[in-house]
């Protein structure tokens, strides 16, 4: 329900931990955020098989300093977007890249958004996120269409 989900979300945020940056005036965070949001439909008093969704939204954190998850994502998803690379993605060098997986594979739809803060301090980071969000771009993600 809403209700559990929200009690969740609120608990997780509680947990994350804030940074003032004294040179910015702003609060980041240096820990990402991850919620998964399983959903299953089903028809009442049918035979037929329910489906599963799932849902990942996740906030990265890092905006000071560009993590090694960060990096190891941004490889990957540089790798995975490059349809003539002969690479394999380093999706286990990280924790954060390994719950992603399933999301960066071939079933399922991605949706990246990217905020990108104005400030000087984060140019490095800023400049980072636009070259993860453009790799993601070209990633070809393909679900399977069910009949």
């Amino acid at each position: 329900s809403w209700n559990e989900t929200k009690v969740v979300i609120d608990k997780s945020l509680k947990n994350r931990s804030l940074v003032n940056n004294s040179t910015g005036g702003f609060m980041s965070s240096r820990s990402h955020v991850i919620l998964e949001v399983m959903i299953k439909r089903f028809i009442e008093n049918s035979d037929i098989e329910p489906v599963y969704s799932r849902m990942m939204f996740v906030d990265l954190g890092s905006t000071q300093q560009y993590d090694d998850s960060l990096l190891t994502l941004e490889k990957s998803i540089e790798i995975l977007s490059d349809k003539t690379s002969k690479i394999s993605p380093p999706i286990e060098e990280s924790k954060l890249t390994q719950i992603l997986k399933p999301s960066l594979s071939g079933n399922h739809h991605l949706l990246m958004i990217i905020h990108i803060p104005s400030l000087a301090i984060c140019s490095n980071s800023t400049k980072n996120y636009v070259k993860i969000g453009t790799f993601a771009r070209k990633l070809s993600i393909s679900p399977p269409i069910t009949t």
